[in-house]
Formats: structure tokens, sequence, C-alpha cells
């Protein structure tokens, strides 16, 4: 049974309300910690899961990484999050795979990366942030026909304004109060101007423009071709943000992580590492990441793609740079990818595939989708009806239009399925690390001399060092094997600690052995371990 009742999209308070709920509950499988602090001090919450009654230490466990919310909007990878945790409490010791999840490996799970901008977004219901609200300043705040986004109207929130304009780039969609792109021939009619609710304090009578402010943190990281990329939000420099730059470091301290899954809400698909687009990929990683994403796929039946473009023009393209997925791959070597959990219209009918129609079709039938809808349950409240209202800058305004959390989002009745999806594909994924066995004998070659015999075997899917992108990273270090004697035990031959070559998935093998003198009633620990969390131990007695 659940633990907790996940029914709404939460605010920080809320949030961490139902985390602290979930620990309670199951205070041996969960432990929540902050990782970091936002500018307004909100904390960045990580929920380690794993049971600490038994097994090695979490820090030498294989580990999964789950992140969400990096976007303010996406508020449903928050709620996958609480579900996947709920799960895993509710279910232990029931389900097997996540008893064995639990018990022998590991998962962190941050399911809101974005706190401030998250809870201005749910305040305010606006589209006017991305990641985190940014405040005009500077040469921008003084701008002409630049607006501010401010609650005009005075019902606490921040929507959508527009006004007609003979120039305007908008006119109503036949038989509806909703705006869609004008068409270059038409040139009859009423058209309109819209923009984010706001002042236009040095308004100079042209066209306004929303402000070049956005915070995204999903640009911010390192990865290829950053310091070549023009995008509005992408930080001063790579990791500029607190968000970001904590996030960054808490995989840096955790060489465990074997997978990253990230959560957002564009329209639905399974989105790998641009780095398998580009001419310096390696094609075995290609291929372990398609084993792994066509999985995903057929788990969520969201479509794997290395970006929207690949969808429009049937061909792999680069995806934009900065992004999680990509720093953790390509910095790292661990095998990532973005779920995007989709959007209300998803759930209407409109598949990822109908990207590929004409931009004024797609937006043409997704709206009237959304309409049909909001028609049918307007106590949801997917739509405001506009509201005249006098502009002290632009005159007779109205004030309305979609809720961009709702909009942006999956409806709230279709989430508990694509929370149970998602989370059947990070308990397969996280079964997938790396597995050590040892095998371990000893051979008696006269004169109290023993030769100890042990070979390593990878028994999980993915090799010892992840990716062939893992031999190139900072957690490139290869398994070791550590030797512990009692009883008068010398060797003779070869060291107590060494290292030994990757293993590949699946049956990789690696023999290693010692020549030692020592009496019949010695005792041999054999330990191997590798930075990615894969851990085993053998006992040898010699009396035995």
């Amino acid at each position: 049974m659940s633990v907790i009742p996940i029914t709404d999209f939460y605010d920080h308070e809320e949030l961490t309300e139902k985390l602290r709920r979930l620990v309670d509950a199951a205070p041996d499988l969960l432990s929540v910690s902050s990782i970091g602090t936002s500018p307004e001090g909100r904390e960045l919450w990580c929920v380690e899961a794993a049971n600490t009654a038994v097994g090695p230490a979490v820090e030498t466990r294989s580990a999964l990484l789950v992140t969400a919310n990096m976007h303010a909007r996406e508020v449903a990878g928050s709620w996958v999050s609480l579900h996947l945790l709920d799960h895993l409490v509710s279910a232990y010791g029931d389900d097997p795979a996540v008893t064995e999840a639990l018990d022998e490996r590991a998962l962190y799970v941050i399911p809101r990366i974005a706190p401030d901008g998250a809870d201005y977004v749910l305040d305010k219901r606006t589209w006017s942030v991305r990641s985190r609200n940014v405040e005009l300043t500077g040469r921008e705040a003084n701008a002409p026909d630049v607006v501010h986004p401010r609650d005009v109207d005075g019902d606490g929130r921040i929507r959508t304004m527009r006004w007609r304009a003979s120039d305007g780039d908008e006119k109503r969609l036949e038989g509806t109060d909703l705006l869609v792109s004008r068409e270059p021939d038409d040139v009859e009619g009423e058209f309109y101007r819209s923009t984010v609710e706001g002042v236009v304090p040095e308004y100079a009578g042209g066209p306004v423009r929303e402000p070049d402010t956005r915070s995204d943190f999903n640009r911010n990281f390192p990865s290829k071709a950053w310091d070549t990329f023009d995008w509005i939000g992408h930080g001063k420099y790579p990791l500029s943000e607190p968000e970001t730059r904590a996030l960054a470091e808490f995989v840096y301290d955790r060489p465990n992580i074997t997978g990253v899954v990230d959560l957002h809400t564009g329209n639905p698909a399974v989105f790998y590492p641009s780095a398998m687009t580009r001419d310096d990929r390696h094609d075995e990683d290609e291929t372990l990441l398609e084993r792994i994403g066509r999985r995903a796929e057929e788990l969520t039946t969201f479509p794997y793609l290395s970006s929207y473009d690949e969808v429009r023009g049937e061909e792999r393209e680069t995806a934009l740079p900065g992004s999680f997925k990509d720093f953790a791959y390509e910095r790292h070597g661990v095998p990532a990818y973005v779920v995007e959990l989709g959007m209300f219209y998803n759930y209407l009918g409109m598949d990822t595939e109908d990207l590929a129609l004409p931009t004024a079709e797609h937006e043409r039938t997704s709206n009237r989708l959304l309409l049909e809808w909001h028609e049918e349950n307007p106590e949801y409240g997917l739509f405001d009806e506009w509201e005249t209202h006098e502009h002290p800058q632009l005159g007779t305004v109205e004030i309305g239009g979609w809720d961009p959390v709702l909009w942006c989002n999956p409806p709230k009745d279709d989430l508990p399925d694509v929370a149970s999806d998602v989370t059947s594909f990070v308990l397969e994924f996280s079964e997938q690390a790396p597995e050590l066995h040892i095998s371990f004998e000893a051979e008696s070659i006269g004169d109290d001399l023993y030769r100890l015999t042990a070979e390593l075997e990878n028994r999980g899917r993915l090799p010892t060092n992840l990716t062939k992108r893992g031999l190139e990273t900072h957690t490139r270090a290869e398994p070791i094997v550590e030797l512990e004697t009692e009883g008068g035990v010398e060797i003779v031959s070869g060291r107590s600690r060494r290292t030994v070559g990757h293993l590949e998935g699946r049956g990789g093998r690696e023999a290693v052995e010692w020549i030692v003198r020592a009496p019949s009633s010695a005792r041999f620990t054999l330990t191997g371990s590798t930075p990615r969390g894969a851990r085993a131990t053998a006992e040898l007695d010699l009396e035995g």
C-alpha cells in the first residue's frame, strides 16, 4: 500500500513534508539530506534509498541517480520521483526487484533541482521562468519596449496578456478565443500581439518583447561545444548556478553512480547523450546505450531519440549542448538519459511523431484538443477566460489564457500510470550495474608454500568501466583486489593490493595469483572492488 498520497504538484514546503514522511516510514531504507542551497534559501533535497541494515556501505555500492524538475514548470518530474520513492518503501520485501535494488545496490533521488523556480511558477502560474526567476537589471532593465513580468491585474498571478495590433503576429483560431500564429498570407481580420503579463516602463510604441534573462539550468553543464554556443540562459560559464554546481559536485563525489535518469516534461521521448551523434562517438557505447534506451522505450512507450530533430528530419541530430545527461556521459562515462514525460496535449492524442507536422498545423491541432478538453472539464483550471484590463502603457489589454503549469505537464489522472512505467524502467536500469564475484582457491606447492589463485568475474550487464567513454574520464580507475592474511603469512610473490584490468559485462574475467609461505592454520580474505560500486569478498581457510 502507498505510504503517502500523491495527488498534486507540490511546492517546496509540501514536497519537503512528503519526503520527511517517507523517510519516517522506512528509516532503514531511506535517508534525506541536502546537496546544496538555492539562492533563496531552499534546500536541494537528495533521498538515498538503500537498506543500510544489510550489505556494504552505500558509497561502495553501485547506484542509479534520478533527477527531476530542472525546469521550473516541469513539476511532473517531482511527482514521478515521489512515486518512485513511495514504491520503494511500500514494495520492499514483496517485490524482488525492489528488494534486490535496496539490499545490493542504491538509488539517489533528487526530486527538484529548481526549487526557487518551481515555487515561483506554482504561485504565479507564469510562463516567464525557465529554471529560476531572474530580475531585470542593467541595460536590459532600461531597454525600450521590454516587458517586466508583473501581476498587472492584482489577482496574484502573472499570466498571458494580449492586445489588438494591426501588425500583430497572432490571430484567433477560427471559432475559438485562442490565438495562433499569423500566416504570411493573412491580410484581413483582427490581429494580436501577446506576451507575459507585465509592465513596460520604457514603452516606445514598438512591438513589446520579453527580456533575454532566462536561466536554463540544463544548458549550464560543461559539455562539448558549450563555449561556442549562444543560448539565452546558459549562464556566464559552466556551473555558474549554485544548483547546477551542487549537482555536479554530487556526481563528482560519487563515482559509484552507474546510470542517470533525468526527468523532464517535453513531448514524450527518451533522449540519449548528444555525443552519440558526433564523429568522436564510441560505437560500443552507441550499442550499449541503445540497448538500455530501447527497453525504456518499451516500458514507457516514449520513442528513443537523439533530439526532436530526429522526428522531424528522420536523422540523428546533435542536441543542444550543456545538458546534464551530456555532462554525465562525457565527463563521467555514465550512461545517461533524459526522459520527457509529455505535456498535457500529448495525453489528448498528439504523439511525439506529430512534431513532423508543419508548425502551423501542429499549433492548431494541439490548441483545439486542449480547448475541447477544457470545455468538458472547466473545473480543472487549464484555461483562464480572457478579462479586459487597462494597462498603464499599452491601453486596453486582455489577460488570461492557458495555465502554464498544467499545460506543461501530463494530466494528473494520467500521472500514476506514467510514474509506474518510469519506476519500472529505473529498477531495470539499476539492475544493469557491474556485479563482481570471486572464486578463490589455494594449491600446496611444498615447503609451506601455497599458490593462491583468484578469478574476478563481472556478472553484471555493464562493464566495470561502464562505457568506452568511461575509460577516458577521471573515474577510469581499474578494479582493485586486496589480500588480507591471518596467522603468520609471508607473501613471497605478488602485492597484497593490486589493480586488475577492467571486466567486460556478462562474464568478463581477470585472474590474479600470489605465492605465500604460511602455516596450515592461515586464513585469507580477498576483496575485489571498483570505483563504480561493484564489490565482492571471498575467504579462504587453509585447514578447510
